[in-house]
Formats: C-alpha cells, structure tokens, sequence
C-alpha cells in the first residue's frame, strides 16, 4: 500500500523536472542549429545572421525562415568557392574596394566620435573634424609624378 501512495507523486515530479530542464532552457551559442556540408552552423552564427542583416529578419515569418535564408546563403557561398569564383581577381578587386571603404568609413567614425566627445559645439563639429582629417593628410608623405600624370592624360 505504501508503495502506491509514493509511485504516483515520484513519477509526478520526475515528469515535471523533465518539462522544467527542457522547455525554460536557453540554447547555448555553441549548439549546432544546422550543417549544411561540411559547414556547421551554431547558435552564435545565427545569432550574428540575424544582426547583421536584419531586412532578411525583418522580412521573415519566423526563426526557421531566417535559418532557411541563412542556409541557402551558405549553400550558394559553397558553391561559388567550389566553382572557384572567390580566386577571381574581380572578386578579390571588390573585396579589397569594400575593405578601403569600410576601413575609412571606421576612421571617420573613430574621428567624428573624438570629435563629439571632445565637447566641440555642434556649429564647429564639421570644422574640427575637417581639421584633424587635414592634419592627418598633412602627416603623410606623398610624392606626385607629374610626367607620369601628364601621360595619362595625353592618352
């Protein structure tokens, strides 16, 4: 009879740490959400998907449609590389134009920010900025040959 009295409540509370341990728990950003070859895709990966190119986030119906997008870039990223486009040099030309701009556009930032907390009034904030962007010009050393720019020009 004892037993009896003590089965029902211990299967009771067995089901419920199950539920509890399952349904309340985070995944952890190491946690594999997808494969797609040989690429594994965690947690993070889609994390940082859905950050960084949020139009697709926001488009999207729900988490496993974000995936699917996230997927699909990955299976057409693979196949690029296995048709050998990313050894192109109009890919790497492209690259290399992408990582001038975002470089400039992060010093630019890093200046303006220095600018901003600096205290400088708003009015004189483009000034200043113009300044230290001058001043930085006026560190460089650049040398211009006129006769090879005089050549281009005649052809």
């Amino acid at each position: 009879m004892i037993k009896k009295k003590f089965v029902l409540p211990v299967i009771m509370l067995v089901c419920l740490c199950c539920i509890g341990l399952g349904c309340g728990k985070k995944p952890d950003d190491k946690q594999v959400v997808a494969k797609v070859n040989d690429f594994v895709m965690t947690v993070a990966d889609l994390k940082e998907e859905i950050e960084n190119a949020p139009y697709a986030a926001k488009n999207a119906q729900n988490l496993e449609e974000i995936l699917d997008l996230a997927v699909k870039k990955q299976i057409l990223i693979q196949e690029a590389q296995r048709q050998g486009l990313h050894l192109k040099s109009s890919f790497m030309k492209t690259i290399e134009r992408y990582w001038e701009q975002t470089l400039i556009r992060e010093l630019l930032r890093e200046e303006n920010e220095q600018v901003f907390a600096s205290g400088v009034p708003a009015d004189l904030r483009n000034k200043t900025l113009d300044e230290n962007l001058d001043k930085i010009y006026k560190k460089a050393d650049v040398k211009v040959y006129k006769r090879v720019l005089s050549d281009l020009e005649k052809k």
